[in-house]
């Protein structure tokens, strides 16, 4: 498993020089949408009470929401390449459990796409003033944490593709979808926090905007944010390979 990884992450690391133009693009294009919330929200609500915390947790919660989205859709693109140019038959015909691969690409994937999140967190709290509170002994734990969760939905986008092929509208959608979970406070809406992921970005908001470290939280904090993670991380492990299995007893694997 490890040598899997460590393969896969330097496939990532490859494809980010070779195709560094990209990145810069995406990164750019990322930044171009925080300073038009950023802007927008500070012409609209510059005069409100405590307008520079709610400007914090604007800038947060946009970080929060790329990450997010690196972490879960991510996956379901390289699939969908994969099908596009037939070489997903290739990768079953390794000895390995393709949801031990695909887990390795979602890992080595969130390890390289940081480096485009670091430099747009730089860049937004330059350009913004809004520095955030960065505590990595707080952040690391539940971020990672939280990760498990998130790699669980990035399977069953993987799976979703296996069988439908066709998703890119669906994971456009989802984009929208994620962001308003991530942008509404849990306070506000405490049902959430039976969805995946969104009790660790509550827990990451309170350490960036509110300088809580790990011994605010509580022990049932954890233990929900753990059993979270691993239900949400279960679930999309069996529902890809529900999927998978779909797939290949209808012969529509490699099909595109």
């Amino acid at each position: 498993m490890l040598s899997m990884l460590k393969v896969n992450i330097e496939k990532q690391y490859i494809e980010f020089k070779r195709y560094w133009m990209n990145t810069l693009i995406e990164v750019v294009s990322l930044y171009i949408v925080l300073m038009g919330l950023f802007l927008g929200f500070t012409f609209i609500g510059g005069q409100a009470e405590n307008f520079n915390e709610k400007i914090e947790y604007v800038v947060a919660s946009y970080v929060i929401w790329v990450v997010a989205i690196s972490a879960m859709q991510a996956i379901g693109y390289e699939v969908f390449s994969d099908l596009q140019r037939g070489t997903l038959d290739q990768i079953y015909m390794t000895h390995l459990p393709v949801w031990q691969i695909m887990l390795a690409r979602m890992v080595g994937n969130v390890l390289i796409r940081m480096i485009g999140i670091i430099i747009l967190l730089i860049l937004s709290m330059v350009s913004t003033g809004v520095y955030l509170h960065i505590d990595l002994i707080t952040i690391l734990p539940i971020f990672t944490i939280t990760l498990i969760s998130m790699f669980g939905i990035g399977f069953i986008v993987a799976g979703l593709c296996l069988v439908l092929k066709q998703v890119s509208n669906l994971l456009f959608i989802s984009q929208f979808i994620v962001m308003t979970v991530v942008y509404i406070p849990l306070e506000s809406a405490p049902y959430l926090k039976f969805f995946p992921f969104t009790l660790g970005v509550d827990m990451l908001k309170q350490s960036l905007l509110y300088e809580v470290n790990l011994l605010h939280f509580s022990v049932m904090d954890y233990t929900y944010l753990f059993l979270n993670s691993a239900v949400y991380f279960l679930l999309g492990i069996w529902i890809f390979l529900r999927c998978e299995h779909r797939a290949l007893s209808k012969g529509i694997l490699g099909k595109y």
